[in-house]
């Protein structure tokens, strides 16, 4: 009851300062140049809210009776992922999910299928270690992921779980609005206990004349280790273009490159 209350409240909040941004935007014209700039600013604060709004509502709406979750996809991914440690021909493995089970971008977070999702991969790659064992390398060698408007670099800590020491990258940081880091920090916790750490992020930052926007993309290099078995290396190579006081500057940062062997972390 005390946490539906809270999320009442939070609804309530977000409401009023939803009728807040509407009525601003209202008064501005698109002819003037600094209040276009700020109208658009506006319709991305107003579509941030729009989401929070919706993941409250369904967590307010959500009962058990109508918890809907697909086991047989769950079921399946995990029975891929332990033929493929069984698979003498198999190099590696990289997943691709819409909803990153981590990510610090501050709309995204907390969010309920945020949590869900990863509890749900989290379960899924429990079994899998049951199964394969414990390797001295992640039980996946990179997850992909969308949905959160940013690019961002992390990986797990040693969580006692399948989900050890995996990188998971966001890439969405190409479409409308990019997001900031959330304010809490890089280290994303569960109950006072660290669990992933941001190692980059690249997102909305700056304020009024001094805000970027560092939109961007990402080319993966997969190279392979040489010896009796083939393991794969991958280097993550972020693409930007910043637009920073009104001018467009496109580079790239300084590749990633994933130790696949990588020691426990924390």
């Amino acid at each position: 009851q005390a946490i539906r209350s809270l999320l009442e409240t939070q609804r309530d909040q977000l409401e009023e300062k939803m009728r807040s941004l509407t009525a601003e935007s209202l008064m501005l014209s698109e002819d003037d140049p600094e209040q276009a700039k700020r109208a658009n600013s506006i319709y991305g604060k107003m579509e941030q809210i729009e989401e929070q709004l919706q993941d409250i509502d369904k967590q307010l709406n959500l009962s058990q009776k109508d918890a809907t979750v697909d086991t047989e996809q769950l079921e399946w991914l995990r029975d891929r992922l332990i033929a493929s440690w069984q698979d003498p021909d198999a190099k590696g493995r990289v997943l691709y999910f819409h909803h990153p089970p981590y990510v610090s971008e501050s709309t995204k977070w907390n969010q309920g299928q945020t949590l869900a999702v990863r509890a749900r991969i989290r379960e899924v790659l429990d079994q899998v270690q049951m199964t394969v064992g414990n390797y001295n390398r992640p039980l996946v060698d990179l997850v992909l992921c969308g949905h959160a408007h940013c690019f961002e670099y992390l990986r797990t800590v040693e969580t006692g779980h399948g989900d050890r020491i995996i990188p998971w990258v966001v890439c969405g940081g190409s479409g409308f609005s990019l997001r900031r880091q959330r304010k809490e920090g890089p280290i994303i916790k569960e109950y006072g206990q660290p669990v992933a750490e941001s190692h980059i992020f690249l997102g909305r930052d700056g304020y009024k004349d001094r805000k970027s926007r560092p939109y961007s993309a990402l080319r993966v290099d997969v190279s392979y280790t040489t010896g009796d078995k083939e393991v794969p290396q991958f280097t993550l190579r972020p693409l930007v273009a910043e637009c920073y006081r009104s001018e467009w500057k496109e580079h790239e940062l300084a590749p990633i490159a994933l130790d696949t062997y990588a020691e426990p972390v924390g």
